[in-house]
């Protein structure tokens, strides 16, 4: 639909929000108006400075007046932005072939709420790992498949390298991608192989501090990490973080997305930390809006779904239209016959390693051998305490917890027998009852 036969609604809703304000006593003047694919900006500048606060409370007054569903207000500058979903007839695609980019690792993500082109930098220190939230029908595979798209094609493979995880919707989530040039093992649909890749990628990323590299860069994509937090929370917490923490230094990236922003649902240490760039399209309400955007008040509530999202940078929300990629663009990515897969039973002894805990007191030299005694013996918090002392109750219960999932992930690997076998010690072995033609295979 054209500018022409939008000008009506827009002149309708100008003198809906002048009632709405008037009633308010809220006195203003609109400086600019501009529209994106689905919202329609009125910028705003106050007569008096103190009705800021007034004015950044009249979301549902402004929304019943104009008829609409959703109004957000947002500051910009010295202005204010009330920011109206237009109705879906009125809607636009935007494509991304109509965005200009900028090649490397810079992503063009979309457009803001008033036209201007959205671009980050995914090697920057402030948008190096990313935090991807909202409900069903937000997009966030949408923003997802945008980034691996725009990674793909604006990358040679011997400069950028994919993981790419569904976790939820076994592998419908990166449809098109399956040959994709720069994947580094095949797309992962299965929570058990997907915690196993994830601490691969912790392997590889000591790896690369050892040998001083940080090439290929290597960008790890999880859609819906919350069906891998249910396999191994912990162990899936610790590595998006251990990642998240040192990985731009050394090339590795991670952006995990997830339907649901609650802590609860994330891993405390996932939600706060260093995941520094949030992507956040329409949630339930407030609530789930800050713990998802990371801010107060982001209006997040407010937006419209269908690839309207909050970008949050440093603290500050900017609102965009994210760009989609269709079908057709699909074909644009560099294939290759067949995908490479990484060894990724190779880590088990690293992981074992870092899921040690280095607490201030005497390090237990063979918590490798308490864990592996663990998993045969299915043992208890005292009975790891007895046997592998000095051991406070803590540390006992982190190696029965570890344990635990060891024993649940480790099929996943390719082992047959659930069992690090190659720790296990001839003493072990026979306290476990575990045939000795096993131990060392």
């Amino acid at each position: 639909m054209n500018t022409a036969q939008l000008r009506p609604l827009v002149a309708r809703w100008e003198q809906s929000i002048w009632q709405a304000m008037a009633r308010q006593k809220i006195s203003y003047r609109v400086i600019d108006k501009a529209r994106s694919s689905q919202v329609l900006t009125f910028r705003l500048r106050l007569a008096d400075e103190r009705h800021l606060k007034k004015t950044l409370s009249m979301t549902e007054p402004i929304a019943l007046s104009l008829g609409v569903e959703r109004v957000r207000i947002s500051r910009h500058l010295g202005c204010l932005d009330v920011e109206v979903g237009l109705p879906p007839a009125y809607h636009q695609k935007l494509s991304v072939r109509t965005l200009n980019r900028k090649g490397g690792v810079w992503i063009a993500l979309g457009q803001t709420s008033t036209g201007t082109p959205v671009h980050v930098n995914l090697a920057g220190n402030r948008t190096c790992h990313a935090l991807v939230t909202g409900a069903t029908g937000s997009g966030k595979t949408v923003a997802e498949r945008l980034i691996a798209w725009t990674l793909s094609t604006d990358n040679q493979p011997d400069h950028v390298q994919l993981i790419l995880i569904d976790g939820a919707k076994k592998g419908a989530a990166w449809w098109g991608f399956e040959r994709d040039a720069h994947l580094a093992h095949p797309i992962i649909a299965d929570s058990n192989e997907a915690v196993s890749a994830l601490a691969w990628a912790v392997a590889e990323l000591d790896r690369r501090m050892e040998q001083g590299r940080k090439a290929p860069r290597l960008f790890v994509i999880i859609d819906e990490i919350r069906a891998l937090l249910k396999v191994a929370g912990d162990q899936v917490a610790q590595a998006v973080e251990y990642i998240a923490s040192i990985g731009r230094e050394f090339g590795v990236h991670i952006i995990v997305a997830t339907q649901h922003a609650l802590t609860d649902a994330l891993g405390g240490s996932i939600a706060k930390a260093n995941l520094v760039m949030r992507l956040t399209g329409w949630v339930a309400d407030a609530t789930a809006a800050h713990v998802a955007t990371g801010i107060p008040k982001s209006g997040a509530e407010h937006l419209q779904g269908n690839g309207d999202f909050l970008l949050v940078v440093a603290g500050q929300a900017h609102r965009l239209q994210m760009a989609i990629v269709e079908n057709r663009e699909l074909g644009r990515l560099p294939r290759r016959e067949s995908v490479p897969r990484l060894d990724l039973g190779q880590n088990l002894d690293h992981v074992l390693e870092i899921a040690k805990t280095r607490p201030a007191r005497k390090r237990v030299d063979d918590e490798p051998e308490a864990v592996a005694y663990a998993l045969a013996t299915r043992c208890g918090v005292g009975e790891l305490r007895a046997r592998y002392g000095p051991m406070g109750t803590d540390r006992a219960r982190r190696i029965r917890d570890f344990a635990r999932v060891l024993r649940r992930v480790l099929p996943g690997m390719g082992y047959i027998y659930p069992l690090p076998l190659t720790t296990i010690s001839p003493e072990t072995a026979r306290r476990a009852q575990i045939p000795g033609d096993l131990v060392g295979q």
